[in-house]
């Protein structure tokens, strides 16, 4: 306990820091709205979500010719709110974004996205074209166990290069990207052409995913997590390609794609599918025949990552069609996914086998204030998986509901849900959620989520059950404080072995957040949390506890910005970790598992010279006591402290 204590100090001496700052006197009619990336960075948005923010800060939304695709992939906006924004800009084409989310009663979160990414105009535009460039290279001095023993067979030096291009209804772009100690300068690339007619026409030649009814089959690469956006997945139908842009290179197609929108007989029908040829990386048994495990690490440094890289090939093509009945919409979907190597893995995710055919219905009934969506699949063993969401909304209340049901031996590759475990399989669940807002100033998000698996897991040889529950209180009524209070429950499964001797027995975890947001002035900011963890281990092994928390301070003007976080932590593993959110430049979102003592620097200086050349850059410094190396997951350094340099530059024309 005595060495936990200076952290414990530190922390009490930033919340007594953060009460006295906010009783200065703050003027309360001082209405100038936040910077959208402190909203970002504030709520945790996934990373998905973040680039979609960042592309639609340059590339705005016309709501007077949106649709719903378009509005549900910003956080908080969930089916019902963005259908209420499509209607009202098109009985009120005059009027403001201001008086929009005035009259509807909008949350702050959805005033500023609206404010920054979207415009109301009747009369079409000509979209200017845009040209954007972003590159970004880290440095580090770390003695790293790869290159020190001699296992990396690359070079150091790494790189991420992506452009886009935009023109009116075309878009393209590229992406090149090497991770140190890779071999090739190119280690992996990416590119998409698409055109796209709203509500009519969309066809991408290159790299895509495509999403399809509420993602049980198809879906984006990565699925919505539980947490503070707890409405908005809930209830989800989708019938899209999207071009893909992420530097991981697996879960995703390369091939054609196309969606076509018509009316026959005065109903309206879409027309979707596409064709894939991808190469993907796995074991090889000894023969050479059978793929004994999925590679979908992405690193590629070492003779046995080399030896995993493009040992089997995937071919795979779907056609889904649906009806749009007024208010509700009803489609089927078939995919097939045909590999030239047999695959015989255990993973909750790859489905074994060379030839697969998935079969799915899926629906959407929207009125008013209330939504559903459903879907019913089949994988290409004919498990079943069966998802159901429901939404129900007022002008100060939100509740939604979340059943789902994947069979044991369920497996979709490309599919993704709203639930405990990763992947669509093995988990049976229900979801129920509420938030509150009277006013724009305070809001209650909460959450409770039921789960088990039908069949014992990765981790487990029983059936797991569990649950999880989230709370936070939100209040903001003077514009420059935003605060914050979490509490968070995980309770699940674990296995206590004892000399052969198994036990089970149900764990929580505990998590308490406090946080404070303040605006000092227009260029001064200051953000302040502290973060506890508990878990106990029913008598079976000795309870955890950890203590987390860091103070960040920010300066900023037309041109540049320059801020610094620090943090320190004490925590008794990995597992009562904290996880700390980073996002200090665009396209660059960090998750810092903070455990065990220490300390942990982050220095940022941003330069925007003229509004089209920018410049980032990033510090960071993470040292740790009494350990004689870290490890970051891919990683190994062999010292007490790991530093890194990230450089981006970004040309915006």
């Amino acid at each position: 306990m005595l060495k936990s204590f200076p952290y414990f100090l530190f922390f009490i001496l930033l919340n007594l820091a953060t009460l006295k700052v906010v009783s200065q006197d703050i003027d309360p009619n001082d209405t100038e709205t936040k910077n959208i990336n402190e909203t970002v960075e504030f709520l945790e948005y996934s990373d998905d979500q973040v680039e979609y923010i960042e592309y639609r800060q340059k590339n705005k939304i016309n709501l007077y010719r949106t649709n719903l695709d378009e509005l549900t992939k910003f956080p908080y906006f969930d089916v019902l709110i963005s259908k209420k924004i499509i209607n009202y800009v098109k009985n009120n084409p005059n009027n403001t974004i201001a008086k929009l989310s005035k009259d509807l009663n909008l949350i702050g979160e959805q005033m500023i996205i609206l404010h920054y990414c979207t415009y109301i105009q009747e009369t079409k535009r000509f979209e200017k074209s845009n040209y954007y460039s972003r590159f970004k290279s880290t440095y580090t001095d770390d003695p790293i166990y790869g290159f020190e023993k001699d296992k990396f067979k690359g070079s150091p030096f790494n790189y991420n290069w992506k452009s886009v291009v935009d023109l009116d209804n075309f878009h393209t772009g590229f992406m090149l990207d090497k991770d140190e100690g890779e071999v090739n300068s190119v280690d992996f690339y990416s590119a998409f052409i698409q055109y796209k007619a709203p509500n009519k026409f969309n066809i991408i030649l290159g790299d895509f995913e495509y999403q399809l009814g509420m993602g049980n089959v198809l879906w984006k690469s990565f699925g919505d997590r539980k947490g503070i956006n707890n409405i908005s997945p809930i209830v989800r139908n989708n019938q899209l390609a999207k071009p893909y842009k992420s530097s991981l290179d697996f879960s995703f197609f390369r091939g054609v794609a196309a969606d076509y929108q018509f009316s026959f007989l005065g109903i309206n029908n879409k027309l979707g599918g596409f064709v894939s040829f991808q190469n993907y990386s796995g074991t090889l048994d000894s023969i050479g025949e059978t793929i004994s495990s999925i590679y979908n690490v992405g690193l590629y440094r070492t003779e046995s990552e080399i030896a995993k890289k493009n040992t089997f090939n995937e071919l795979s093509y779907s056609i889904n069609w649906s009806l749009d009945l007024n208010d509700l919409n009803i489609g089927v979907g078939l995919f097939s996914l045909n590999n030239n190597k047999d695959i015989q893995t255990s993973s909750s995710k790859f489905i074994n086998g060379k030839d697969n055919l998935f079969k799915t219905l899926f629906c959407n009934y929207q009125i008013q204030n209330f939504a559903t969506s459903s879907e019913v699949s089949f994988d290409g063993k004919n498990n079943l998986a069966i998802t159901f969401g429901g939404l129900f909304a007022n002008k100060t209340n939100k509740i939604a509901l979340n059943f789902r049901s994947f069979s044991e031996h369920y497996r979709s590759p490309y599919g993704s849900h709203f639930g405990e475990f990763s992947y669509p399989s093995n988990e049976l669940g229900l979801y129920l959620a509420w938030t509150h807002n009277k006013t724009k100033h305070y809001t209650f998000t909460n959450f409770i989520d039921f789960f088990k698996s039908y069949g014992k897991t990765y981790y487990l040889d029983i059936p797991t059950t569990g649950f999880s529950t989230f709370s936070q209180f939100d209040y903001s009524e003077i514009r420059n404080l935003i605060y914050s209070l979490r509490i968070q429950i995980d309770n699940k499964t674990e296995k206590y072995n004892n000399y052969d001797d198994d036990k089970y027995y149900s764990k929580d975890n505990i998590r308490l957040r406090n946080e404070f947001f303040y605006k000092i002035n227009s260029n001064f900011k200051m953000r302040v949390r502290t973060e506890y963890s508990y878990i106990s281990n029913k008598g079976f092994l000795a309870d955890e506890s950890g203590l987390a928390g860091f103070l960040e301070l920010s300066y900023s003007n037309w041109n540049w910005t320059i801020g610094s976080r620090y943090s320190m932590y004490s925590t008794e593993s990995y597992n009562s970790a904290i996880w700390q959110y980073e996002y200090f430049m665009p396209g660059n979102m960090y998750s810092f598992p903070a455990y065990l003592q220490g300390n942990r620097i982050v220095v940022y200086l941003n330069y925007n010279l003229l509004k089209k050349f920018k410049i980032y850059t990033i510090y960071t410094n993470t040292f740790k006591n009494n350990v004689d190396h870290l490890s970051s997951g891919n990683d190994e350094v062999l010292r007490d402290y790991s530093n890194s340099l990230i450089l981006q530059a970004i040309i915006d024309l």
